[in-house]
């Protein structure tokens, strides 16, 4: 029996929807410099980073995450560690029967496909492979994604056709999806991996969006393909705060418009709270290393998950992370401090992590007014928002309500925590280091030092203290010059060996 640490999003929801407008008063950029700095730096918008989203996926077809502010693809990659979207593939057979070609499982001759002449690919070995993407999966989902296509049964078979062709002389692997489950694939089209051709198909939901985004990825050898999609709807809502650009026709935004999006499925939605295992969240930040050491891009990593710690910076995580983050001192790690406030020594796991950058959550004067209806006559801390004492935590405080980009199934585009406030001081990093991309190029900020400066230039706010904000309110101008300064003195070259 699988031992679970359960690692649930820091958020709370509210379930009423309100219509976004031009103000950018329902996800505020104007409070902490950032309407301002993006104003007078354009280019510097987070266009060269790349933004890690561990959570419960992302839905990559939204708009808001499908483009960059340059019109490229957002999201460049995604995988999922779940293992919610495995489809395992079985040999399957081609027969003919009354003037149609079927592929047929071998094992399950009720797993059948017609319309294989009339795909526009082949296989390149007479080989095929066929798979199914139940319904039944999603019963125990916490999100009331049960019904993919809304046709009143919550046990539809999506089946999919796996082979290897040639597609312009290149040998690779293709899938074909019965999206609309009539077992007929003659009306679909082709899917490749999408780390290799950024496809992605949706099961459409008749009279209405579809329910959901999918990518998929192959694995021939493994004999299993995985799906990614968002069934938790917390990632798609995160990525939006984070990078979100145009989520609606009044060019509504996130922070770093111009950043690209790497999705990691950790939370699992048919668990309790989108829960996640320790070892798929070691995956993640595994596999964020590697690819932070194969890119030139900054990497940054925003993972809203956390749960109360009994002894801050010493959990199991914490300790992984160390070890980790002390060999690739360039991994920029934002987190959630946790929902356990107001009292002291709060902070959860592993956000007690000196070697990762925690924010507590802000309610804007802005959003208090237009989505809670709140006349509040300053921004404040949220009063669940987890404080310091034990551990030097949190790190900053930033806007942490806010509507945001969500699935189409979503009943709500609203939400606040600790959660919504991470992905905005990932932005935030993005934006910095963007700028030290397109200027210093051959420049490389430890993530010690750019931790340093964003702390040190957050602004102090009236009747707190440092328990309840750390080093203050997040304020990517007061960061910038800061970094600028440091930039200049070559402060960066003191951190190369840097220990906490």
């Amino acid at each position: 029996m699988k031992r679970f640490t359960l690692l649930i999003f820091s958020f709370l929801l509210t379930v009423s929807v309100f219509a976004q407008d031009s103000s950018q008063t329902f996800l505020s950029l104007k409070p902490t410099g950032v309407e301002d700095f993006l104003k007078k730096y354009p280019t510097y918008d987070g266009r060269g980073t790349i933004i890690f989203v561990f959570d419960t996926g992302i839905d990559i077809g939204i708009d808001g995450l499908t483009k960059t502010s340059t019109g490229e693809i957002k999201a460049i990659d995604v995988v999922d560690l779940t293992g919610q979207g495995d489809v395992k593939l079985s040999d399957a057979k081609i027969d003919k029967k009354d003037g149609l070609t079927f592929a047929v499982n071998k094992d399950d001759k009720n797993l059948r496909l017609s319309g294989v002449d009339k795909l526009s690919f082949k296989s390149s070995d007479e080989k095929y492979f066929i798979g199914n993407f139940s319904e039944e999966r999603l019963r125990n989902s916490n999100s009331g994604v049960k019904d993919i296509n809304g046709n009143g049964n919550t046990t539809d078979n999506f089946l999919l056709l796996v082979f290897k062709t040639k597609i312009q002389d290149k040998e690779t692997w293709v899938s074909y999806v019965d999206t609309d489950a009539d077992g007929d694939l003659s009306d679909e089209n082709p899917v490749r991996s999408y780390r290799e051709n950024l496809d992605i198909f949706k099961i459409e939901n008749p009279g209405r969006p579809p329910y959901l985004t999918f990518a998929m990825n192959i694995f021939p050898e493994k004999k299993m393909v995985n799906l990614f999609f968002d069934d938790g709807n917390h990632g798609t809502h995160v990525a939006g705060i984070a990078a979100g650009y145009k989520i609606d026709e009044n060019d509504f935004n996130g922070v770093a418009i111009g950043a690209k999006l790497i999705g990691v499925k950790i939370g699992e939605n048919t668990l309790s709270g989108g829960a996640t295992v320790t070892e798929s969240m070691k995956k993640a930040f595994m596999f964020a290393d590697s690819i932070s050491k194969a890119r030139k891009e900054p990497c940054i990593i925003n993972m809203s998950y956390g749960v109360g710690s009994v002894i801050e910076g010493s959990a199991g995580m914490e300790k992984f992370l160390e070890k980790l983050l002390s060999k690739n001192p360039y991994l920029y790690v934002c987190t959630s401090n946790g929902n356990n406030g107001p009292g002291i020594s709060s902070s959860g796991l592993p956000a007690a992590s000196p070697y990762v950058f925690s924010s507590g959550a802000v309610l804007t004067k802005e959003v208090g007014r237009d989505l809670y209806g709140s006349s509040i006559k300053e921004d404040i801390i949220l009063h669940f928002s987890s404080r310091g004492g034990e551990a030097k935590k949190p790190d900053v405080v930033a806007p942490g309500a806010a509507v945001s980009t969500v699935a189409n199934w979503a009943a709500f585009d609203r939400m606040w925590g600790t959660s919504m406030a991470s992905p905005y001081s990932a932005g935030v990093m993005s934006l910095l280091l963007s700028y030290v991309n397109q200027k210093y190029p051959d420049v490389k900020i430890p993530a010690q030092l750019l931790y340093n400066i964003v702390r040190n230039s957050a602004v102090k706010m009236e009747d707190y203290n440092i328990l309840d904000f750390g080093g203050g309110y997040i304020n990517v101008n007061n960061a910038f010059e800061l970094l600028e300064k440091a930039i200049i003195n070559k402060e960066y070259l003191k951190f190369e060996n840097y220990k906490t």
